[in-house]
C-alpha cells in the first residue's frame, strides 16, 4: 500500500507567541524570528520536488503569512479552508 506524501509547517513565531499570550483565533504578526522560521521552511521546500502537491492553509492571518513566505511563488496555489483554524480559546484570547 502506498501512501500520499504529506508536509506539515506551523506557522512561524508571532508576537503574542514571543509574549506568551494565547491566540486562538484572533491574529498577531510575525516577528523577524517568525519570518526566519518561515524562509527556513522555504529552503526545505524548495529542496522537494513539489509538482502536482497542493498546498492548505488555516485562513488566520500568521498562517497564510508563513505560507507566502515559505512558498515564495507558489503561495499564489495556497488554499485555505477554516477547518485548519486554530481551536478557539473564548476570553482566553489576547492574554
Amino acid at each position: 500500500m502506498t501512501y500520499p506524501e504529506l508536509y506539515i509547517l506551523r506557522h512561524g513565531q508571532t508576537v503574542w507567541n514571543a509574549e506568551d499570550r494565547m491566540q486562538g483565533w484572533l491574529n498577531s504578526p510575525l516577528t523577524p524570528k517568525g519570518e526566519a522560521d518561515a524562509a527556513r521552511q522555504g529552503e526545505i521546500l524548495r529542496s522537494i520536488d513539489l509538482a502536482g502537491f497542493d498546498f492548505w492553509s488555516s485562513p488566520s492571518g500568521r498562517a497564510i503569512q508563513t505560507a507566502g513566505i515559505a512558498c515564495g511563488p507558489l503561495a499564489e496555489a495556497v488554499h485555505t479552508d477554516i477547518r485548519l483554524r486554530e481551536i478557539g480559546v473564548g476570553d482566553w484570547a489576547g492574554r
